[in-house]
């Protein structure tokens, strides 16, 4: 073989390991309703079972739609009714998973997070971004929902919440619910009775979905990276 086609060769094997390591996010695990999905340079479509979702896809549920989506390296993430969710930046090395990445964002709606891989390799590379905090883990199963308000449910674990008034940590044991009343306002314990009844709902309804629960393990098979 020649040296420009060694270097070829070489050059798309590269290629193909970041567009595997930086593109490949979760696959579909459940999902109910209208839910849509547009890729981070393309055009809304109906999401399916099974289907990969990749970094930068955005994700749209319906009146009805709810969807669980399982991410590679085990994190699983369920999107209530009426929520716009995107997966801002996601990388995955399952051979070097604290030099991974989990950066996802709620505009609006519900959802539901069970830690994985990246969080259990690295906790600081996890964080999922609303318009009123940024949302950071300690190792856990935790609950948001976004209505202009910010309001927080956690399982098990911890989480913190962070914005221009300051951070609070939400502990399960302790302090499990909280609320954020802006960009500017320190996050707050707060008791559930003050939720509105959308989010009382969708919490009710993600603590039923059965594939929630412990953490999983990292996905074995990519159907586009057979080694990441």
């Amino acid at each position: 073989m020649s040296h420009a086609r060694v270097s070829a060769f070489f050059s798309s094997l590269v290629l193909l390991f970041w567009s595997c390591l930086s593109f490949a996010a979760a696959t579909t695990q459940a999902l109910s309703g209208e839910v849509q999905m547009a890729p981070a340079k393309g055009e809304y479509g109906t999401l399916a079972f099974g289907q990969r979702v990749e970094s930068g896809a955005t994700i749209k549920t319906g009146a009805t739609g709810r969807v669980v989506l399982r991410f590679d390296d085990g994190q699983m993430v369920s999107i209530s009714e009426g929520s716009l969710f995107v997966i801002t930046d996601y990388k995955f090395n399952a051979h070097k998973p604290a030099e991974s990445n989990f950066a996802v964002a709620l505009f609006k709606g519900g959802m539901r997070s069970v830690t994985g891989a990246i969080g259990e390799a690295n906790k600081s590379n996890v964080s999922i971004k609303t318009t009123v905090a940024t949302v950071g883990i300690r190792g856990t199963d935790f609950q948001l929902y976004l209505d202009n308000k910010l309001y927080i449910n956690v399982l098990s674990g911890a989480i913190s919440a962070t914005n221009d008034g300051g951070t609070t940590v939400f502990d399960a044991k302790s302090s499990p619910t909280g609320q954020v009343l802006n960009a500017q306002t320190k996050p707050s314990v707060a008791p559930p009775s003050a939720f509105p009844a959308g989010a009382q709902g969708a919490f009710r309804l993600q603590q039923q979905q059965p594939l929630m629960g412990p953490v999983k393990e990292p996905n074995p098979t990519d159907p586009t990276c057979k080694d990441r």
